[in-house]
């Protein structure tokens, strides 16, 4: 596919990685909303979480616990916002979740 995250996945377009396994890869959010934002993607393309039937429940949760992975590694243990972004655009559910953490006391 030639979608922008297939593009990062596959290293044709730059990352700052995160972390990476054989079902997803997680890099840097080149425009961060918070001090840590993080995608989340799937290494098989997606068109939308929409699509994504009972053969991908698998998968799906384990964007998720990528998710919760990261925020351990990176001391978030006070807690963080998991967000999933379900559009008609390509692999828009595959930003599941953007990992942003919003509490006060990280904005120091």
């Amino acid at each position: 596919m030639s979608c922008l995250f297939c593009k990062i996945v596959n290293g044709e377009i730059p990352s700052k990685p995160v972390f990476e396994d054989d079902l997803c890869y997680a890099f840097a959010d080149i425009n961060p909303q918070a001090p840590v934002h993080v995608l989340v993607v799937p290494r098989e393309h997606l068109d939308s979480l929409n699509e994504a039937g009972a053969g991908k429940q698998d998968l799906v949760g384990h964007l998720l616990w990528a998710a919760a992975e990261i925020a351990r590694a990176k001391g978030l243990s006070k807690g963080y916002r998991a967000v999933i972004t379900c559009t008609c655009t390509c692999s828009a559910a595959a930003r599941l979740p953007g990992l942003r953490d919003r509490r006060a006391g990280n904005r120091e």
